[in-house]
């Protein structure tokens, strides 16, 4: 179990999201998240319920309006990701964000389902061992004790499942991805054109675009990534304005023969 309250644990002021107004306590909220674990399943307890003194709305303790008012150190201690239904913990969020190979949202539940498996074992094994002693000491009194089954195994949810919260995780920090994105320079070294996205494009999209070009500097980092029609000669546009490290704007004599050179390797 795990008690949520940065209004009484921390004495953070909240305020509405409708009148900015500061918002005070009413009771404990009433719903309860089951949040998924490493190996096992424990509960999210809102023990405060913020509710606005003007416009008398109730707000979820948990909400982004709520999560978004505290700062980083305070965040981070909220332990979950939640879903509609479902939370997973961020200790298992965290194992779905390395890019190595073989690393899976379907590979992540199988183990975290075997884990649970395991620990749902161990702790029938420990119930039977009591229910079995208990029995023993009770002999004496010849008194009939009639003894629960252990509780059932409860089934993970499907491998698409923890795809979603891994997006919602992403969403969360969306803002602070877009500054590293955009804070990404260097000097120009390549540009490269691909067919191997757009063959991937259905639906209304499909046959919109012919390359997938990429603009990338000496560190290896894509500072550009575009659907185009064409290539060569014809991302004169696309080159227009983009700027290098020194924020010197490079020239049309130079943009002109990097993408010559360009050409002239495709041919080759």
């Amino acid at each position: 179990m795990f008690l949520w309250a940065p209004m009484r644990m921390w004495g953070i002021p909240l305020k509405c999201t409708q009148c900015d107004r500061k918002m005070h306590h009413s009771g404990i909220y009433t719903k309860v998240r089951e949040v998924i674990d490493i190996d096992s399943r424990y509960y999210l307890i809102g023990a405060v319920y913020p509710r606005c003194s003007k416009c008398m709305i109730p707000v979820c303790p948990w909400s982004m309006e709520i999560l978004r008012q505290l700062d980083p150190s305070h965040r981070n201690k909220f332990p979950a990701v939640l879903t509609t239904q479902l939370a997973l913990d961020r200790k298992c969020v965290t194992l779905l964000k390395p890019r190595t190979v073989g690393n899976s949202s379907s590979y992540l539940q199988q183990a975290i389902h075997e884990l649970h498996s395991e620990e749902w074992a161990r702790r029938s094994i420990n119930y039977l061992s009591d229910c079995e002693l208990h029995k023993k000491r009770n002999a004496l009194t010849k008194s009939q004790t009639i003894y629960q089954r252990p509780p059932p195994f409860c089934p993970l949810p499907l491998a698409q499942w923890f795809e979603t919260v891994h997006a919602n995780e992403i969403l969360g920090h969306l803002d602070e991805l877009k500054g590293v994105i955009t804070s990404t320079y260097g000097r120009i070294l390549k540009l490269d054109s691909t067919k191997k996205i757009t063959k991937k494009l259905a639906g209304g999209v499909a046959d919109t675009a012919t390359w997938m070009t990429n603009i990338g500097n000496e560190f290896g980092q894509v500072l550009n990534c575009v659907l185009t029609t064409g290539e060569g000669a014809g991302l004169d546009d696309l080159c227009q304005g983009h700027r290098c490290a020194t924020g010197m704007l490079m020239s049309q004599s130079q943009m002109s023969f990097m993408l010559t050179g360009i050409a002239a390797v495709r041919q080759v």
